[in-house]
């Protein structure tokens, strides 16, 4: 994995080696997503995407699904971690394609 990592060495890249059990994992983005607070920028992957979501947790694949809980439970984390007072508000995390 440190070989594909420094590949992408002018990106922030995390390597997560996750525990537990996937649905358990999943839980926090699912609540915010019924609660209406996630957003699915609009691409030609979008139904792809929700394809494999609505599945869960009996789809062949998982690797978008848990690609997101990995992502959305990272991003909680670090926002954790901002100092006391620390406002976030509208920020949306852009992915580029290279």
């Amino acid at each position: 994995m440190q070989d594909e990592i420094a590949l992408l060495r002018e990106h922030p890249v995390f390597a997560d080696k996750a525990t537990g059990d996937k649905n358990v994992r999943l839980m926090p983005f699912i609540a915010q997503a019924e609660a209406l607070n996630a957003v699915l920028l609009a691409g030609a992957w979008n139904q792809a995407y929700i394809d494999e979501m609505v599945v869960v947790p009996n789809g062949t694949y998982r690797d978008q699904v848990d690609a997101t809980s990995g992502g959305y439970n990272r991003a909680v984390e670090l926002v954790r971690t901002l100092p006391a007072g620390t406002v976030v508000h509208e920020e949306f995390v852009s992915i580029s394609q290279f």
